[in-house]
């Protein structure tokens, strides 16, 4: 079934013992204290950038320039996520259901599931998307194929420890990814020859954070099923939208349950 709805069931199945390596410090630190007035203005900042962005874009003569408009617009977009998106989201509480689709960081009340997480995290980076909530509710390899261009690829992984699975990730190389799991859904950031999985945890703490893939249990409990991984941002199809304001087809509108077979994808 869709991540979101099925977290709260997988908590019976955590298991202890899982062994892990400690690798370097993560990517992102959680701030001392979440200042919902400079997040907006972060915000803000976002919007003036893009519009600023999109409309030397549309002004733009020749493949070269606007080539060179969206590698800025990349950077830019993947810089935000990681040093102004992410830290503020860092410590919201995880959950599902109605009050588990906050839009903003720590909204007073409402929770955050790992899908409702992935999107708003897209949305506060300025991404449009045509339905939040479709995207929100399909099983996290359809997100990923909506994040992709036609035919783009999604690295299927299967029976990796987390150790094994960061080898992988650093091969593909530095930069943005969404992964699924099997009940599951989260970014990755792999630099520095290590990876990080960025994500609403429905394992202890129970909160949005920012681990070691080698030190997650979410990863670990996914074994078994595998992972899904596909990169974020690299391709020109997604900038390109950014860049014109314009929204992400969602996935096809789903319903039921869903299990991938391995190579399905």
């Amino acid at each position: 079934m869709s991540a979101w709805r099925s977290e709260a069931a997988a908590l019976a199945a955590i298991v202890a013992g899982a062994a892990v390596a400690v690798v370097a410090t993560p990517a992102i630190a959680a701030p001392d204290a979440y200042d919902a007035a400079r997040y907006r203005t972060v915000l803000d900042q976002v919007q003036a950038r893009r519009t600023e962005l999109g409309a030397r874009y549309a002004a733009a003569r020749g493949g070269r320039a606007r080539a060179a408009i969206r590698e800025e617009a990349r950077r830019f977009v993947v810089d935000t996520l990681v040093t102004q998106v992410f830290p503020a989201w860092m410590g919201m509480p995880s959950g599902g259901g109605p009050q588990a689709t906050a839009s903003l960081p720590h909204e007073p009340g409402m929770y955050i599931s790992c899908s409702y997480f992935l999107t708003a995290a897209l949305q506060n980076a300025g991404v449009v998307l045509e339905s939040r909530a479709r995207f929100a509710q399909a099983p996290a390899a359809w997100i990923e194929r909506a994040l992709l261009p036609p035919g783009g690829q999604i690295h299927r992984f299967g029976n990796l420890s987390g150790g094994e699975l960061e080898q992988r990730m650093v091969a593909l190389g530095d930069g943005l990814y969404v992964v699924g799991l099997n009940i599951h859904v989260g970014f990755i950031i792999v630099r520095d020859r290590h990876a990080w999985f960025v994500h609403s945890s429905y394992t202890p703490p129970g909160t949005v954070v920012n681990e070691p893939v080698v030190e997650s249990m979410a990863i670990a409990l996914s074994r078994r099923k595998g992972y899904w991984v596909s990169p974020l941002f690299q391709d020109d199809r997604i900038v390109e939208l950014w860049l014109r304001h314009q929204p992400v087809p969602a996935p096809p509108q789903w319903k039921g349950v869903w299990t991938p077979e391995p190579g399905s994808l």
